[in-house]
């Protein structure tokens, strides 16, 4: 069996839509979205949104698409050990 190939950057993100107390919606980046190459779409989030919402748009030019973490990077770092 095939394994699909790995994400690829795309230029979108996942931003949470805030509503301001009645006024009008802003959004918060709170993810990015990468192109498994099959058509599916991942979507990594940094921050879980209360609103529920999801909005997946075009990232501006100016924000650039973060490296996918490694796996075999730890988010643990390791110290002495101890006794």
């Amino acid at each position: 069996m095939k394994r699909p190939p790995k994400p690829t950057p795309t230029n979108q993100g996942a931003y949470a839509v805030v509503k301001d107390r009645g006024k009008r919606a802003s959004m918060m980046l709170v993810g990015q979205v990468m192109d498994n190459g099959d058509g599916s779409l991942m979507i990594y989030l940094d921050a879980l949104p209360l609103s529920r919402t999801l909005l997946i748009r075009d990232r501006p030019v100016t924000e650039s698409v973060p490296p996918l973490p490694s796996a075999t990077t730890s988010p643990v770092r390791s110290g002495p050990s101890e006794a």
